[in-house]
């Protein structure tokens, strides 16, 4: 529960300091691709927990794995996504380096990384609180099962090496292009 509340604070801090300032006004590219990358909310389709009354009888007998693999479906769909949307980004700060350097403006790649890094980082952010939201529904309908919430630990877990390995192809492919 603490845990819960710091986060809380936490976003909103982060989101209140995001929003006194906006990091898309210092693009050269401030195109709509881009702004539609950090304001459109991740649209991840949702398990369904409407459950037909001749089917709750069986619902203590649905498998754990049965459980699991359904919002294994959704993180997987969140993280395609994601990519998706990071690739937007990547492609639009190729263009802005491509359009300084052609116009002599002298952009760095550091100052690059630093205007485009809050859009990731925003990015994260969503992808966090609709990944929270997943979660907290598979603890719901796990415990819903008689299962217990560390249950949904793999999940969680699964979710950690994701973003990590994400992170790590970012900066890969950004050192690749530049």
């Amino acid at each position: 529960m603490i845990r819960l509340i710091i986060t809380t604070i936490g976003l909103m801090v982060s989101g209140s300091l995001f929003y006194s300032y906006d990091p898309l006004q210092m693009f050269h590219n401030t195109g709509q691709d881009l702004k539609s990358v950090t304001s459109e909310q991740l649209d991840v389709p949702k398990v369904s927990n409407h459950v037909p009354r001749h089917i709750q009888e069986q619902q203590e007998q649905i498998s754990l794995d049965s459980i699991l693999s359904q919002y294994e479906e959704q993180l997987s769909l969140l993280h395609e996504e994601v990519e998706g949307r990071i690739q937007k980004v990547l492609s639009t700060a190729m263009e802005d380096y491509y359009e300084a350097k052609d116009n002599d403006q002298g952009q760095s790649v550091t100052s690059l990384f630093f205007k485009y890094r809050n859009v990731i980082e925003h990015l994260e952010l969503q992808a966090d609180e609709s990944f929270a939201e997943i979660y907290e529904n598979l603890e719901r309908e796990l415990e819903q099962h008689g299962y217990g919430k560390s249950d949904a630990l793999p999940i969680k877990q699964h979710y950690e090496e994701i973003k990590e390995a994400t992170k790590a192809s970012i900066i890969r492919e950004a050192r690749g292009k530049f």
